[in-house]
């Protein structure tokens, strides 16, 4: 079976990172993932302490992606976001026709 594929899709940086016995990531790989297809989900703003802005997305990559919480995935517009959670494979178990997988990121600005 053939996967999904997005032919006017983009493609992401992920950034791999680790982290130090003092708690600081250091960002130790980046490689690219493509085409991948993004839908800019929702945004709530908080007011009380300080101005923020907390955006959501959902990445959809190629099947068998090397993506996973905490990466971060630079856009090619420059903004970077966070990995939230573990990606989706979806799998049909059926036929084991994989599209690809969803993957949500976050963005907090403020």
């Amino acid at each position: 079976m053939t996967a999904f594929g997005f032919p006017a899709g983009i493609t992401v940086t992920v950034q791999r990172q680790t982290e130090d016995k003092w708690g600081n990531f250091t960002t130790t790989v980046e490689f690219p993932i493509g085409p991948c297809g993004i839908d800019y989900t929702s945004s709530t703003e908080q007011t009380e302490q300080r101005d923020t802005v907390t955006r959501l997305a959902t990445l959809y990559t190629p099947p068998g992606s090397d993506i996973r919480a905490p990466d971060r995935v630079l856009l090619p517009d420059g903004s970077r976001w966070s990995v939230v959670g573990h990606p989706a494979d979806f799998t049909q178990p059926l036929t084991g026709w994989n599209p690809g997988m969803t993957v949500t990121l976050q963005k907090v600005d403020g």
